[in-house]
């Protein structure tokens, strides 16, 4: 029976006051029909809230920690959902796919029900102008949902492939099996929402939304992926130079200290105030992951004196952001990483998920003009030298352009290692896009199946027409 036809419950999150409040200001009202469950402004931007918060979730920070493990950023150590990982070897009964799988899902069906919501016109106290905003948010929570799905479940690194995930792109009523989308069709389906949301989004908002400059963001990282780079690297750039409030930190530890600083694109909701505090469990520190040897030696090696960094990471000798992370006699915190660096209830600050800053995409510009057919190799270094001028490290040179596409993918690493597992995703790029062998970086990597993780025993069971991915 169709949901539509039937009184279905949903306890749906009220903002008590204006858009600008934290996502955890709501409280639950009555039992609602799907007729009225979009109904005005404020329950369109509380049905997001829904979305919002399933990127914290509380098994997540477990999750990326393992992609970092599979990346060969880190060694994880022995927590929940951590087998595999390190070994390449994951599992579709692992408790971290069905809860990521199962969360992304949720937020996109969230999303839909606000976008068939306003399409319709059942936000009366709205005109076009803010509709279209918050249109474009929803679209943007699609989007990056389903591109993280991707990412993780799909062969988002071939355009041809047949194994791409399943798209959503309407409120699911009641259960039903559907086949696999292509990658190619995902990746239209992404781009379509992102495109609009970069031309209708918010701006001003608080960096725990989705704005257009996120959009934007987001729109140059997919054309990366599917090797449009001109469009990657145009678009990049015009991220760069925002005029929305969105800039390099100047000092680096601000990134991670002040919550939801001017270099975040975004990241989820939290907040120390006593009485409501509330936060994304990023807790996973030193004790659950710890450098690999190959990223040791990577930061090690760029002061330009391999080899002199000190085993306990306490002195020189390493790229400044990895002793920031690491220095137990400094910067390392509470959570031996300094980029986690608040206590559990701590009246300083929260820490939180930062899904996407302003950095990565200085890099996202540089890969993409070093790619682009007539790309000015010469700029695209001068991105990559302006994180690097930040943090006091000697800047890279320009020899040939195979040199260059390695110091961008290495500079990504040391800019972006123990956040949300990016090194992962740029091993299985580069590899696909013939620049390095992946095995030589990580060992366990011997088969392109290993590039895609497995579809969750339950989602398959769930979904007769669903497939395994190849390998699994």
């Amino acid at each position: 029976m169709k949901l539509k036809n039937i009184k279905f419950t949903i306890i749906l999150c009220i903002l008590i006051s204006s858009v600008s409040c934290n996502i955890d200001d709501i409280e639950p009202i009555n039992q609602l029909t799907e007729e009225n469950v979009i109904h005005n402004e404020k329950s369109a931007e509380a049905m997001l809230n829904t979305s919002y918060i399933k990127f914290r979730e509380f098994l997540f920070s477990n999750f990326y920690a393992g992609l970092m493990g599979a990346g060969g950023e880190q060694t994880i150590g022995n927590f929940y959902g951590s087998q595999g990982f390190n070994q390449n070897s994951v599992q579709d009964d692992n408790i971290l796919l069905e809860d990521n799988y199962n969360n992304l899902y949720t937020a996109i069906n969230n999303a839909n029900f606000v976008i068939e919501g306003l399409e319709k016109g059942k936000a009366t106290d709205i005109g076009e102008v803010r509709t279209n905003e918050i249109i474009s948010e929803a679209k943007t929570i699609r989007a990056f949902s389903h591109f993280l799905l991707l990412r993780q479940f799909g062969q988002f690194f071939d355009l041809n492939s047949a194994y791409g995930i399943v798209l959503k792109l309407e409120p699911a009523r009641q259960f039903e099996s559907l086949p696999r989308n292509t990658v190619q069709e995902c990746y239209t389906a992404i781009l379509d929402d992102l495109k609009f949301a970069a031309q209708n989004g918010s701006t001003g908002v608080a960096h725990y939304y989705f704005s257009a400059v996120t959009a934007k963001a987001l729109l140059s990282k997919v054309y990366l992926y599917t090797g449009d780079f001109t469009n990657a690297a145009s678009t990049a750039l015009e991220v760069i130079n925002n005029a929305d409030g969105y800039n390099l930190a100047d000092d680096y530890s601000t990134i991670f200290t002040s919550n939801f600083g001017e270099e975040i694109l975004f990241s989820v909701y939290g907040n120390s105030i006593e009485g409501e505090y509330t936060y994304a469990d990023v807790s996973f520190g030193r004790y659950n992951i710890s450098p690999s040897p190959y990223f040791r030696a990577l930061a090690d090696a760029q002061d330009g004196i391999p080899g002199d960094g000190d085993p306990s990471y306490n002195t020189a000798g390493y790229d400044t952001r990895f002793l920031y992370a690491y220095n137990a006699l400094d910067t390392a915190g509470p959570n031996s990483n300094g980029k986690i660096p608040f206590s559990s209830n701590s009246a300083e600050g929260v820490n939180t998920i930062i899904y996407l800053r302003l950095a990565e995409f200085y890099l996202v510009y540089a890969e993409a003009e070093a790619r682009r057919a007539g790309g000015d190799l010469d700029n695209a270094l001068a991105k990559l030298n302006i994180l690097r001028e930040r943090v006091r490290m000697p800047l890279k040179t320009l020899s040939t352009k195979e040199m260059l596409l390695q110091n961008i993918r290495e500079e990504k690493m040391l800019e972006l290692f123990s956040e949300t597992g990016e090194t992962w995703y740029d091993l299985i790029r580069y590899d696909r896009l013939g620049d390095i062998d992946a095995s030589t970086i990580k060992s366990t990597l011997n088969s392109v199946e290993q590039y895609v993780l497995p579809i969750p025993r339950t989602a398959l069971a769930g979904n007769s027409e669903l497939i395994q991915n190849p390998g699994y």
